[in-house]
This record gives structure tokens, C-alpha cells and sequence, in this order.
């Protein structure tokens, strides 16, 4: 597909200047039109690095792409007007935690200093950037960063693959017979995970910064970036190669790591950021870092043909310098290979003299380094024409030998493509679309050209216009008619690049519309299977993408029939977290025919609105529970208009995945597959994925989620997979087996799940029991065992829900710090937990994910404060549950005072008893002692409450006073959740809906087993 880019203008001013070029011949003068005039923060200083008192635009000269521009103004910075957006961007995964610490500490002095400049943001950057901060109150913002001062972390990920690495090559060296094959296959493995963090730490930080703070234009503006870390090695393969022996090696490890260089990455991004208008300062603190590692660096003759910056008392730093390692004393000789960097700062220097920005090297030139950026000049000119998106190079440089100007050395119309291509490359592996767009794509594949070697492609794409509506009706950017669109159309190559088509829409043809669709002619390389497109809205920042279906389907026209049609109806989520009782449901309609909306629950009509706004009141029921709840639009002939569904009670697993169809799970060749997808109210569905196996077969956007599968006659054994994917990425699935061993047998719904723990008199559990071991009875009649194993090694889902109210104040920190430690103790990669915050009411702060690193910082950034909410927060944290497959538990950490009457303990042990998943509840109180009066007899009435919660769940009641550490608590949790029996049995009575006991006997008496009290079938 060959690249091209082309502009299309409805403006009627473009129309007349086209025209009247071609009458009086000014096709010339057209070609060379300037735009609108840029404004740069640059920095001038004389000969002896002293600001000059007084600037002409004269005493600056301006090349934009090697040709002279007009510069039309030139004033101190200062007296402008225009703010500067900030960002502080603390790289976790690049920096030490000692040097994250003392820089978190430094700029906390500089609070007031930056906060008169702009606003802040604090960015705290790991697996994703997560904003923690936006301010323009110094006193906010400094104690937002005194407190990262002392708590903050970080995790020096190429250190800690490189001492990986070390340590399997250290027998290497010890052991030659393990062979240069094996010592390769280590390092090889080291580097490309080194190249690919490396990678996504620049894709992660450009995204950031391509995208504005929301709710704001993208408008041209001063940017100033302080980029928290410790640098990285454009060339990983010269550390490992220095620490192989024996010699020959070295040059075998050379040859065989062709691997991505960093290089070309490092280059793309430092043009687009200076080519967005950001000032790069990394703060990279040498010689204070280096107190943890016992080493040093000293700065080397500059490659850079700028002037020199003074970055530190005795040390002289130019943009491009580079650092290197001073040689250790002969007594300093290391015990075992060091692990460092090389030439730490080399791709740090080349992000800074991109973008006319130096590096920060210590705590002394953070201020000096910020002061001079205060000191610059405001520089507008009128840069050349240039197409949407395309870099130019920038030249800033003092007329005559009296001045020396420094500035960005890369500029753009509009977001560089870059940018584009790095959001492509995204959606291309898989990653979703988090840009505030919403796009389907669908490409119906044609034959090729055998002459040229090349398919085609029809591609079709519908964009949702509505995301463009402003947020303040009483902006005067409200339309799509004022939008800016660059689609872009991306591809692998044969060799492994992307082949990228673009487009640009600008005007009044979008106006007043609520959806686009885009339609384009695609040149394909043979056997392509994924193309993406990428939606970018320039002038506020908005953008969206996916990978398009890949469809060999008949006819002109495939959206109407493969994409989702515009949205006519949409539920709006009610501000309660928990629903239950009469709940007010809200809706919002974009078709004015809409003359009557119907709502359903559970596929019951449970109300009727006739007219405008169509709002109702719903009975859910006195308990919380799952409910489906739906809304039909009708116009006045009773004809519908469109739907909208969603789950109520979800939790957080609320997306749920059911493949109903087919039944039969024998056979081959073509087989219809229909799945059924519950969204959680207040989401929106992405796409529905259907695989054979491992390969993509279909992608669809609306229902029905039907799609034709060919199961193969020559290797019918397999599975059909369906997964659904959510507007926040959030990803649900089920899974067929087809044509396997056991195909006949259907699992039955009636089949019991039986989590067993078993403890000795001392309350130690018991492990290696065998299933003669167990009696199971359902209401007092035995039943036969169907299944018995340890469940140890099965997936767990952990919900934790920690107290967060004012009375916990002071205990806070260290319950946050002990359920820390308990999850990196637990927790496997294939295990999944969510944390809930609750005082005076209950708050989801981090959905299941199987990220510790996201669950820890969700569980850091907990404030006491408010009331105490126990039993509606319990009853919340285990409606998170619903859905959720497998083994499951729920851990609560509680001063033990419940302070809200709104949600009655009744309503909350019959919401447990249906869930049946263990609760574990730590309270920080001591036990009532029987004879007690006064006050314990609340307490002993409490106690009796959570005894009667915990022994219908098969959990368990700690009370942390009685422990030294809250981390014996967890290690007792830790030691019943290893050692879990899974029991299922098929029951032998019919079937009813009423609560069924259980109870589970161990034949030895000594031993005592705990799982849940019965269950709702």
C-alpha cells in the first residue's frame, strides 16, 4: 500500500483561493503561503551566558526547513499570557528509588515556581502513566510531592534484568561446558526484553504528551517536560558482551543479536515530541544517584555544536554530552559482576537538544535549570506551508556573533505523524483504543493484482461524531463542523514495517451529524490479515482506533450490514454504586423520533415512558442482586428505533460471555456460533471476537454476535472462543470444545462447587486428605462426590476491601503496607484481584486485574476520612464477585464499627449467603470477654453478627489485636487459602428454588471443616 497523504477542504475560503490562483496564475505564490504564526519559548543569551537587556526580532534568525521565515515578534516569556503545561514524569520502571525520592523531594522546593508558570501535572509512569495530580496550588501540589518523598518507589527494571541475566551466566563463565549456545540464549533473552522496555517507555511517554488534559484544546502552547529517571543504554549488547568469557564470545554475541535497535526509536520520538512544542529537562541526577551504587560519572567533550549549559556546581553539560563510568580504584575490585549502565544519558541528551532543553543532573541545577526556562523569550513567526502532521527541521540561532538562541529544533502542523504511526502500531498488537473515540472498521477483502503482486481491499469505517460534543454548551468549539480529522490506515509490510495511508477531513461537512462513515480502496500485500485504522481528531486531541474485521463478503456496501449502527438510546449509570429498592434510571436519545421508551428487566416490561425524558423509577428488589436491564425506543407508529442493555449488580466482572449456540459439540465444516454478551451498566461494548483456536475469524460491533465457523475435517479437535472487549478494555470470554474426547458430555448447571479448608484443634490447616476422607450431605441426605482435588493451584479471584474512614487514621499505613505484602506473597500470575474503599459509602478503586503493580498503587493511594459503611461496603465488594468463576474469596479490613444504618446486616447475609464466596474479616478490635457489660454488649451483639456472616461463607473472623503483626493475620489467610479441597457433587434431589444447607464431615473427629452454609440453586 503505497503511502500518501491527502487533504480535502470544504472550507469555501480554501474553494476561492484555488480558484482565483488558477485565473491570475498565483499557483506559485499559493505553494508558499505561511501559516498561522507559531509561538516558541526560546532561550538567548550572550557570549557570557548574561540575558540581554533588550531584543529586536532582528537579533534572531528563524530556518524552517533551511529556508528563512519572518520573525514578528520577540519579548520575554514573562509578560506572556500563555500558560505552560507542565508534566513531572516519574518513570518507575527507569529510575531508583532513592533517586525517584530526592527528586520527588526537589521539586517539592520548587512548588511555587512551577505552579507560576502553569499547571502541574505529577505523573506517576510503570506498566501504564497514571495521573495522580493536576494542580496550580503550590501548597496542594508541594505536599503531593513531600509525601511521594517519602513514599514513593521505584523499580530499576534494566538493572533488575541485567542481575537476572548475570546470575545464569555467572556459572557459564565457572563451567565452559555449558556452551556459547546457552550463554547466548541468556543474554539474547535480557536484551530484547531490555530493547522492548525501552521501547514502550518512549511510546508510553510520547502518547502521554500527544494527548491534551481533558476537557481542553489541543492549542499550541509552551510545554515543559521533566522526565524523572535514571536514562537507558541505546545499546544493550556491549553491557553483556564485556561480562562473557571466554573472549571469542563476545564477537558470537555481537553477531547474533540483530535485534531492533533503540536508535530509530529514540529518533522518531525526540522529533515528535520538539515537534509538538515540548521542552525536554531530564533529571537525571548523577552524582547523587550514584551514592547507591558506589559509582560516578563525569561528563565527555559534547558532540552537540550548541554552547555550553551550566547543569551543576564544577560539572559543564552541553545537549548531546555523554557520561561514562570513571574506572574504579585498584582496591575497589567488585566480588561479582557489576550491573550498570554504559551511557546512561547519551539518549537522554539527544531528547534535550531535539528539544532545546538540557539535562538536570543534580538537586542544585533542578532550580537553575527551571529559572532559566522562566528567563526565555517568546518567539512568533510565520513557518512555511506544510501538510497536516509533517515534521520540519527547525534552525534558531542568533544573528551575527552577539547572541546565541536555543530552541526546539523539529516543528509540525498539527500532531506530527509520528504519533499516528506509534498509535497504530498500538492497535495492531492488540492494545485498545483509550482516546475517547469510538470506531468500527470493517475491510472486505478482493483479489489481487498478480501483476504487481499486490490484493485489495474495501475499507468501510463508522465513526461516532457525538464523542466531538463539548463538555460546556457554552464553549464556542461545540460541533464536529469545527473538527480537524486525520485517518490513517496502517498495515505490516512483508518486511515487517507499516505501510501507512492518511487522510485529512476538514469542515462543515461533519456538522450536525452523529456519525461519519468513511469509505477507501485499499493496496494490500499478498495474504495481509490485520489492518488498522486510527481515527485523530487535531484540534482537541481526541482519537480512536481498532483492528478492522477482515471479511471476504459480497457486494458494494458491507458496513450497513457488519458495523454498529448509530446509537438511538443509551442508559445512563445512576450515581449509586449498590442498586437496590426504587432506583431512578436515566436515559439519553439522539433520534427526535423517539416517542416512547419501554423498559424491561430480566426481559419483564416493568414501565412505560410516553414522553420526554423518558426517566422511570424501578423496583430492583430490597436485596442487591444481578438484573438485566433493557430500554426499547419506539417512534409514534410503534416502529423500534433502537435498544440499549446493560447489567445491573455487575461487579466488577459485570461483563459476562455466553456461547449458546451450537449445542451440539460434535462436527465439522461450516458451524454456526451465537454468543450472548452482558455489559455492565455505565460501559460500553467494544467489539466481539471469535476465534478457532488460536486464529482471529471475525470481529463484530453489534448484534447479533452470530458468525459462521469452519472447523476443519483434517483437525477437528479444538475450540471455538468468543471474547468481548469494553470501551475501558476491560476483556470477558467463553470457551467450546469441539470434536474432543468428552465432547458428549454436557457440564450440568446443577453441579456444586464445594471449597473445603480443613484445620487441626490449633487451627492449623490440614493438608493431604484423600476424597474417602469427606461426607457431603445437601438437607441432611448424603451425596456421591463427583470430583476431589486440591484446589492450591487453581485460579483465584481476591476481593480486598480495606477501611478507609476518619477512626482509621492512624492505623492506615500499615494496614496498607501489610495487605501489600501479602499479595506479592500470594498472589501468581494467574490469579486476579480487585481492591474496594469504603467510609462513608463504597468505592471500586481498582477493577479485577492481575497487575499487582496497579492493585498497589490503587491500595497507596487510599485517605481516611468519612464514616463507617461495613456492611453495605461488604455487600458491595462481593457483588464485584458476580460472575466470576472458580475460586474466589474476599478479604475486609475494618475498625469494626459500623456507622450507616441505610443498609440493614439482613439484606447483607442474604446477598451472602447467594454468593457463597469466604469471607476473611480482620478487625482491628480485641474480642468481647463474656461477662462484659456496658459497652461490649454492642460488641458481643457485633461479634455475634460477623460469626453468623463468616460461618454461612466458610470464612473466618480475625481480630488483630490478638496478633503481634497484621502480617501473622495474613499469613494465616495465606495458609487456608493454599490449602482448599475442591469437592463438587451432582445433587440427587429435583430441583427447586429454595435455599438448600450443606454440610461437609471430615470421618477423622480431631479435624474440623469449614466451607460455605448452603446455596440458592
Amino acid at each position: 500500500m503505497e503511502s500518501q497523504t491527502t487533504v480535502r477542504s470544504w472550507h469555501w475560503r480554501c474553494a476561492r483561493a484555488a480558484f482565483l490562483a488558477l485565473v491570475l496564475g498565483w499557483l506559485a505564490p499559493l505553494a508558499t503561503a505561511e501559516e498561522e504564526p507559531v509561538r516558541l519559548w526560546i532561550d538567548v543569551r550572550d557570549d557570557r551566558g548574561r540575558l540581554p537587556e533588550a531584543l529586536q526580532p532582528g537579533d534572531v534568525e528563524v530556518l524552517s526547513s533551511g529556508v528563512p521565515v519572518t520573525v514578528e515578534s520577540l519579548a520575554p516569556a514573562s509578560a506572556s499570557r500563555q500558560p505552560v503545561r507542565i508534566v513531572l514524569y516519574f518513570d518507575r520502571e527507569s529510575t531508583s528509588t532513592g533517586h525517584l525520592k530526592r527528586a520527588a523531594s526537589a521539586l517539592a522546593s520548587l512548588a511555587e515556581e512551577l505552579v507560576a508558570l502553569g499547571e502541574v501535572e505529577v505523573v506517576m509512569a510503570a506498566e501504564e502513566p497514571n495521573l495522580e495530580l493536576r494542580s496550580r496550588d503550590a501548597l496542594v501540589l508541594g505536599e503531593h510531592l513531600s509525601r511521594l518523598a517519602l513514599t514513593g518507589t521505584a523499580e530499576e527494571k534494566v538493572l533488575a534484568i541485567r542481575k537476572r541475566a548475570l546470575r545464569d551466566l555467572r556459572p557459564a563463565t565457572a563451567l565452559p561446558a555449558l556452551g556459547a549456545d546457552a550463554m547466548r540464549e541468556i543474554a539474547t533473552v535480557a536484551v530484547s526484553e531490555e530493547l522492548e522496555l525501552g521501547r514502550r517507555r518512549q511510546e508510553q511517554l510520547l502518547s502521554w504528551l500527544a494527548t491534551p488534559p481533558a476537557g481542553e484544546m489541543s492549542e499550541p502552547g509552551p510545554r515543559l517536560l521533566f522526565w524523572i529517571t535514571d536514562g537507558f543504554d541505546l545499546d544493550p549488547v556491549s553491557f553483556f558482551a564485556q561480562h562473557l568469557e571466554p573472549e571469542p564470545l563476545r564477537a558470537v554475541l555481537q553477531a547474533s543479536l540483530l535485534l531492533d535497535p533503540l536508535e530509530p526509536v529514540l529518533t522518531r520520538t525526540s522529533r515528535a515530541l520538539a515537534g509538538m512544542g515540548w521542552t525536554v529537562m531530564p533529571v537525571a541526577f548523577v552524582d547523587e544517584a550514584t551514592e547507591d551504587s558506589g559509582s560516578s560519572y563525569t561528563a565527555i567533550e559534547s558532540r552537540g555544536p550548541d554552547g555550553s549549559i551550566t547543569a551543576a556546581p564544577g560539572i559543564s553539560v552541553r545537549p548531546g554530552s555523554l557520561f561514562r563510568r570513571r574506572d574504579r580504584a585498584e582496591d575497589e575490585t567488585p566480588k561479582e559482576p557489576e550491573v550498570e549502565l554504559v551511557d546512561p544519558l547519551e539518549p537522554l541528551a539527544t531528547l534535550a537538544e531535539a528539544s532545546g532543553g538540557e539535562i538536570v543532573v543534580s538537586v542544585a541545577a533542578l532550580g537553575d535549570a527551571l529559572r532559566r526556562f522562566g528567563e526565555r523569550f517568546e518567539l512568533v513567526f510565520r513557518p512555511r506551508e506544510a501538510a497536516l502532521g509533517e515534521l520540519r527541521t527547525l534552525a534558531i540561532r542568533g544573528a551575527g556573533d552577539r547572541y546565541r538562541a536555543r530552541g526546539v529544533r523539529w516543528a509540525s502542523r498539527g500532531l506530527p505523524s509520528e504519533v499516528a504511526r506509534l498509535r497504530l502500531a498500538s492497535l495492531l498488537s492488540g492494545a485498545p483504543s483509550d482516546g475517547g473515540f469510538d470506531v468500527a472498521a470493517v475491510v472486505q477483502l478482493r483479489a489481487g493484482d498478480p501483476a504487481t503482486g499486490t490484493a485489495k481491499g474495501n475499507l468501510e469505517a463508522r465513526l461516532d461524531l457525538r464523542d466531538l460534543e463539548a463538555a460546556d454548551p457554552a464553549e464556542s468549539w461545540t460541533a464536529a463542523g469545527d473538527a480537524v480529522l486525520r485517518v490513517s490506515v496502517a498495515s505490516p509490510s512483508p518486511t515487517g514495517e507499516l505501510e501507512v495511508h492518511q487522510e485529512i477531513f476538514e469542515g462543515p461537512d461533519l456538522e450536525g451529524r452523529l456519525e461519519w462513515l468513511y469509505r477507501t480502496e485499499l493496496d494490500l500485500a499478498p495474504e495481509t490479515t490485520e489492518v488498522a485504522v486510527l481515527v485523530e481528531e487535531l484540534g482537541r486531541g481526541l482519537w480512536g482506533g481498532l483492528r478492522a474485521t477482515m471479511v471476504e463478503a459480497e457486494g458494494d456496501r458491507i458496513a450497513e450490514e457488519l458495523l454498529p449502527p448509530p446509537d438511538v438510546i443509551e442508559i445512563l449509570r445512576p450515581d449509586e454504586e449498590l442498586l437496590r429498592g426504587r432506583v431512578k434510571f436515566e436515559v439519553r436519545t439522539f433520534d427526535p423520533a423517539v416517542a416512547r421508551v419501554v423498559y424491561l428487566l430480566d426481559d419483564r416490561e416493568v414501565a412505560t415512558e410516553n414522553g420526554p425524558p423518558f426517566d422511570s423509577r424501578i423496583d430492583l428488589g430490597r436485596t442487591p442482586r444481578k438484573q438485566n436491564l433493557a430500554v426499547i425506543a419506539y417512534d409514534r407508529s410503534g416502529v423500534e428505533l433502537g435498544r440499549d442493555r446493560a447489567v445491573i449488580n455487575g461487579g466488577s466482572a459485570g461483563l459476562t460471555v455466553e456461547i449458546v449456540s451450537p449445542e451440539n459439540t460434535t462436527g465439522t465444516g461450516p458451524i454456526e456460533v451465537l454468543a450472548d454478551i452482558s455489559v455492565p451498566l455505565g460501559r460500553r461494548l467494544d467489539r466481539v471476537l471469535f476465534f478457532w483456536n488460536n486464529e482471529n475469524v471475525a470481529v463484530l460491533y453489534a448484534e447479533p454476535f452470530r458468525h459462521r465457523v469452519t472447523i476443519p475435517e483434517d483437525v477437528p479437535v479444538g475450540y471455538l472462543r468468543v471474547v468481548a472487549m469494553l470501551d475501558d478494555g476491560t476483556v470477558g470470554e467463553d470457551v467450546l470444545f469441539m470434536n474432543g474426547p468428552t465432547n458428549a458430555e454436557q457440564v450440568d448447571v446443577n453441579l456444586v462447587e464445594l471449597y473445603v479448608v480443613v484445620t487441626d484443634r490449633q487451627g492449623r490447616p490440614v493438608r493431604g486428605l484423600e476424597l474417602g476422607d469427606f461426607v457431603v450431605r445437601e438437607e441432611g441426605e448424603t451425596q456421591e462426590i463427583s470430583t476431589f482435588s486440591s484446589a492450591e493451584d487453581l485460579p483465584l479471584t481476591l476481593g480486598m476491601a480495606i477501611d478507609s474512614s476518619a477512626s482509621m487514621f492512624v492505623k492506615l499505613p500499615g494496614i496498607q503496607q501489610a495487605a501489600i505484602d501479602f499479595l506479592h506473597s500470594t498472589f501468581s500470575e494467574q490469579d486476579r484481584v480487585f481492591v474496594v474503599d469504603f467510609d462513608s459509602e463504597p468505592r471500586l478503586v481498582r477493577t479485577t486485574t492481575n497487575s499487582l503493580q496497579r492493585v498497589e498503587q490503587s491500595i497507596d493511594s487510599l485517605e481516611a476520612d468519612g464514616r463507617t459503611a461495613l456492611w453495605e461496603s461488604i455487600a458491595f465488594s462481593l457483588v464485584q464477585l458476580q460472575g466470576v468463576r472458580g475460586r474466589k474469596a474476599l478479604i475486609v479490613f475494618s475498625d469494626g464499627a459500623d456507622e450507616d444504618d441505610r443498609f440493614p446486616f439482613r439484606s447483607l447475609l442474604d446477598v451472602a449467603k447467594r454468593m457463597g464466596v469466604p469471607i476473611y474479616l480482620i478487625l482491628a478490635r480485641h474480642r468481647p470477654e463474656p461477662g462484659e457489660g456496658g459497652f461490649n454488649l454492642l460488641s458481643r451483639s457485633f461479634e455475634s453478627r460477623v460469626n453468623r456472616l463468616t460461618e454461612a461463607t466458610g470464612g473466618r473472623v480475625f481480630y488483630g489485636r490478638e496478633y503481634a503483626t497484621l502480617g501473622e493475620v495474613y499469613e494465616e489467610i495465606e495458609r487456608e487459602l493454599r490449602s482448599q479441597y475442591l469437592l463438587t457433587y451432582y445433587p440427587s434431589s429435583g430441583g427447586n428454588s429454595r435455599w438448600r444447607s450443606v454440610d461437609v464431615e471430615v470421618i477423622d473427629k480431631e479435624l474440623e471443616p469449614r466451607t460455605l452454609s448452603g446455596y440458592w440453586p
